[in-house]
């Protein structure tokens, strides 16, 4: 489980090619598209996303706040991991 801050004008192209997601917004207000079908997603408080198979995804923050999310991945991560080139996070 992680606590994530994601900060105004940022967007994030994701693809946990290695992980299965989900992220749940606490604050802050923002999107997730689906970069394979262009479908986009609100994020607001309350909201729970979760990209399917491994969906490469854009994750962006409306407005001057952060977008705060609780995520949860299978398998769990370590604590320790970066982002690779892709989004993706290495596998466990």
């Amino acid at each position: 489980m992680t606590e994530t801050h994601v900060q105004p004008g940022v967007a994030l192209e994701l693809h946990y090619k290695n992980h299965i997601e989900a992220c749940y917004c606490l604050a802050g207000t923002g999107t997730v598209t689906e970069l394979e079908t262009g479908e986009v997603h609100a994020i607001g408080p309350g909201v729970l996303y979760g990209p399917n198979n491994h969906d490469r995804h854009l994750v962006r923050v409306n407005g001057d706040s952060p977008l705060h999310l609780i995520c949860v991945f299978s398998p769990a991560l370590q604590g320790d991991e970066v982002h690779g080139p892709d989004g993706s996070y290495p596998a466990s």
